[in-house]
């Protein structure tokens, strides 16, 4: 992983962590599977208990984030996770949970 990537997602988490309280965080993508190309960017799955709407999740995770390189962030609650599981999303089955890293497990 490009090393201003790298200390960007450590800067990354630590402020969603902080700031955004999820309850999980997964790294996806192209730097979770080891294959950055020259136009790579950050791909986080943030899982996180909230009534809120999905476009207002994405706002209050990037406000949180405040990123200086490119981020994707999707937030999911549990109970989407569940419908995901449950309808073998293969996007949530084989890009996030498959593929991906899980960097942060609230305890």
């Amino acid at each position: 992983m490009p090393s201003n990537l790298r200390r960007e997602l450590n800067r990354v988490i630590k402020r969603l962590i902080q700031r955004y309280r999820p309850e999980q965080i997964i790294l996806f993508g192209s730097l979770a599977s080891g294959r950055p190309g020259t136009w790579s960017d950050i791909d986080l799955a943030v899982i996180k208990k909230t009534r809120r709407r999905f476009i207002d999740r994405l706002k209050d995770a990037l406000l949180a984030a405040q990123p200086k390189e490119a981020l994707d962030v999707l937030v999911y609650t549990p109970d989407e996770i569940e419908q995901m599981e449950s309808a073998r999303n293969p996007f949530w089955i084989h890009e996030i949970k498959g593929k991906g890293q899980t960097l942060y497990q609230r305890s």
